[in-house]
């Protein structure tokens, strides 16, 4: 009985850790494409504008494939997970199951990477924890100071656990903001420690601080980007050379045995 006790508390805690271990695993596209050039592939986790010629960027089933899958009007924002660059020096990002853009028609969207470059200087090291005074409130955490997207998390959610803060910027109206690189899931997350329980009007009542610049539309020259689909007929090729000269190679040798 003991040892049937033991073993079912053993699988207990390995399907608790491997739970906990999927929670922070970064997402993997279910691409064929991918899977073959993984090795090759850069995680960039960032959402982008389409800013392509003609309006439009078009979506490749793959880097090496001139098949379009779909087409995104310039100004739509899409998720791109991975990017890959091939033989020529092009830059093609991944996003979901929609398939392979050229990134030269993808502009960044103005988010916390974005604003850590552009005020680096700005912001200083400081650790700290949240007031314990707001553990029974719930709490906004920003994308990044002045930002409209948020998360409204309440410490008691968590077993009353407040957030820690890793480094501190003070915005245009001297409010401080703790940067939270992980709290409960919450990754890469800002708090206004002056007024961690107001909403953005509340924060900025005479409207939102200037953040990064918006996309214009760009000049294109030459031909839109595509695909270079002559590797695959470059090894196809190959194979059938080598295919070729194995053949004749071993109808040789049965021929001078005979």
């Amino acid at each position: 009985m003991k040892k049937w006790i033991y073993l079912i508390s053993i699988y207990f805690f390995c399907v608790i850790g491997a739970h906990t271990v999927k929670a922070d695993i970064i997402w993997e596209p279910e691409d064929s494409f991918y899977k073959n050039h993984s090795d090759e592939c850069t995680y960039v986790g960032r959402k982008f504008i389409a800013n392509g010629p003609d309006g439009i960027v078009l979506v490749y089933k793959n880097p090496e494939s001139s098949k379009v899958k779909v087409r995104w009007q310039n100004g739509e924002k899409v998720w791109i997970d991975y990017t890959y660059q091939d033989a020529d020096g092009i830059t093609w990002g991944i996003s979901k199951k929609l398939g392979w853009a050229p990134m030269d028609y993808m502009d960044p969207v103005y988010d916390n990477i974005a604003f850590q470059e552009e005020f680096e200087a700005e912001i200083k090291k400081e650790e700290g924890l949240l007031d314990e005074q707001y553990i029974q409130n719930e709490i906004y955490f920003w994308e990044y100071p002045g930002s409209k997207d948020f998360f409204l998390v309440s410490p008691k959610d968590f077993e009353e656990n407040l957030p820690t803060y890793q480094a501190v910027f003070v915005d245009e109206q001297g409010k401080s903001w703790g940067y939270v690189n992980y709290y409960y899931g919450y990754r890469d997350t800002w708090i206004c420690l002056d007024q961690p329980t107001d909403d953005i009007n509340q924060l900025y009542p005479n409207g939102l601080p200037k953040r990064g610049e918006q996309t214009v539309e760009r000049k294109f020259e030459g031909e839109r980007i595509e695909p270079n689909s002559n590797h695959n007929l470059i090894i196809f090729v190959g194979l059938l050379v080598m295919g070729v000269v194995l053949i004749t190679g071993l109808l040789l040798i049965v021929w001078r045995r005979k």
